[in-house]
């Protein structure tokens, strides 16, 4: 009757306490080795049942795969040793991975760890920005000479104001800029 090294010592689940001793090493194995088709043949005839032929020992599997007790207590080792076992690899691999910076998932990882540790590795700043226009001295008479306010042709709170009418403006700044293009930067469109 086969009994892998997980079982040694091993303290049974209900699931697994309710089974009998051959029961149990089925499902030892089939947990052990991973548990496909061909598997649950192998693990019936590992586990010690009489064998007449394969084809016996594949239908006897089977009908061990349909027992929900069986069932229940594959999911319950399987529970056991990911809690066990998986951890343990689990971080074994994380571990060698944060080793090595050079590794392609180091900073994801660290990153990770860091944030389950409670440290936050991302800072947040707020940066304010105005921009602040020098409408000068022509801009002013040429609004002027229109009838327009510089200021609410500005801030895009005329209603009447035409590309037409405004088209000759310009605007000093940092480059010439059309009266068209002081309005889309307003959010009108002219």
């Amino acid at each position: 009757m086969f009994t892998s090294p997980a079982m040694v010592d091993a303290k049974f689940g209900p699931a697994m306490a309710a089974l009998n001793p051959r029961q149990r090493s089925f499902v030892d194995y089939l947990v052990s080795i991973g548990g496909g088709k061909g598997d649950q043949t192998e693990a019936y005839v590992k586990a010690g049942y009489e064998v007449k032929s394969r084809e016996v020992a594949q239908a006897a599997s089977s009908r061990l795969m349909k027992d929900d007790r069986i069932i229940a207590a594959i999911r319950e080792e399987c529970e056991r040793r990911l809690t066990t076992e998986g951890l343990t690899l689990a971080v074994r691999g994380m571990l060698t991975v944060l080793r090595d910076p050079s590794h392609k998932d180091f900073a994801k990882l660290a990153t990770h760890v860091a944030s389950i540790a409670g440290i936050s590795p991302v800072s947040k700043s707020q940066v304010e920005h105005r921009h602040v226009v020098d409408l000068g001295d022509q801009f002013r008479a040429d609004c002027a000479a229109l009838g327009i306010d510089p200021e609410e042709l500005l801030h895009g709170r005329m209603q009447n104001v035409t590309p037409e009418k405004v088209a000759p403006l310009q605007i000093e700044h940092a480059e010439t800029m059309t009266i068209e293009e002081v309005l889309r930067s307003a959010g009108i469109e002219p």
